[in-house]
């Protein structure tokens, strides 16, 4: 065993350490009795206040896409996966963005420069595009340590989409989007091609409402749905994360995370500084069994003292790309798009 201190790349944190180790051996969190499912989501919502801030300007989108294409069976970054006809994710999403609108793209330090190379020899597809990078942790293997990669260094891997708001914020973007007045910020994934960059109901939604932060939500298909769930708990908004939580009581609730939300400037710079919790995952790495940590970006949400929500029809909306063949595939996605 390689112990923490003797790695190269990663000076040893103990208390970065010690709370991974406990997160291993910790039980999964039992549920709040006091949360509830939301109450006020509503079905529809008018565009034109959020149709009107996108046409003049207001509003930037941010896109998580960090992600490596390995599990579609492509080498290189998720984004660059060809899904309609030779149309990449990257470009399916560009094709729906306003020239001229102000585009963030989180990637991470596996698929950085392939991904700015990608957007290079596709002349930025017309748009303003900037980039930022994730953050790694360390991988712990099944006694619960760090250890080395096949080059003698800690082996890391990207930690999740967590960090985006307080990211975006250091990395001097959001200071250039407030120059030049933009109020509204759109965060998606890059692996749903039915989502909006620039969603006209989400900032009716925050405009309408006069809040921080609009979600939009879906119903779950049933409850073995492999998605959060979206819960009240005194005035505030949380996800239940579905790899931790599944107790019965659950199963009856319907109203799930789909990863797509707006928050205004004002979020940002309101949580830039915020602290997170870390969530596992026990991932294969070539043949070996790891532990995985990641923070999700939804755990920003319980930091808003004013949200608004809207239930939308997921044909429309989502379609996640996660796997090669099966579900959420290839021919999943294509079907839903056409």
């Amino acid at each position: 065993m390689t112990s923490p201190s003797s790695l190269p790349n990663q000076p040893f944190d103990e208390k970065l350490f010690c709370q991974q180790k406990e997160l291993i051996v910790a039980p999964k969190p039992s549920l709040d009795p006091t949360f509830t499912p939301p109450q006020n989501f509503v079905t529809s919502v008018p565009i034109g206040k959020g149709a009107r801030a996108i046409q003049e300007g207001k509003v930037a989108c941010i896109v998580c896409a960090g992600g490596m294409g390995t599990r579609l069976g492509i080498l290189g970054p998720k984004g660059t996966a060809k899904v309609l006809e030779e149309k990449t994710l990257f470009q399916l999403l560009c094709e729906k963005a306003p020239k001229g609108a102000p585009i963030a793209i989180m990637t991470s330090p596996q698929n950085d420069h392939a991904t700015q190379e990608f957007f290079l020899s596709h002349n930025h597809f017309g748009l303003q595009v900037e980039f930022f990078v994730q953050n790694e942790l360390p991988l712990m293997d099944i006694t619960g340590n760090w250890f080395a990669d096949k080059n003698g260094k800690t082996a890391m891997a990207p930690d999740g989409n967590g960090e985006v708001l307080q990211l975006l914020y250091k990395s001097g973007i959001y200071e250039k989007w407030q120059k030049r007045g933009v109020e509204y910020v759109n965060i998606l994934p890059i692996d749903n091609p039915l989502a909006d960059p620039f969603d006209p109901e989400l900032i009716s939604l925050m405009i309408e409402k006069r809040v921080s932060l609009s979600i939009k939500a879906i119903e779950k298909c049933d409850c073995h749905e492999h998605l959060g769930l979206l819960a009240e708990k005194n005035n505030r908004i949380y996800v239940l994360e579905y790899s931790e939580y599944k107790q019965k009581k659950l199963d009856s609730w319907t109203i799930a995370n789909a990863g797509l939300f707006a928050v205004t400037m004002a979020f940002i710079e309101k949580v830039h500084g915020a602290t997170l919790p870390l969530h596992l995952a026990k991932k294969n790495l070539g043949e070996k069994k790891v532990y995985k940590f990641e923070k999700f970006n939804f755990d920003l949400f319980a930091h808003s003292n004013s949200y608004a929500g809207i239930i939308s029809d997921r044909k429309k909306c989502f379609s996640p790309l996660k796997n090669a063949t099966g579900p959420n595939s290839f021919e999943t996605v294509r079907k839903d798009l056409q």
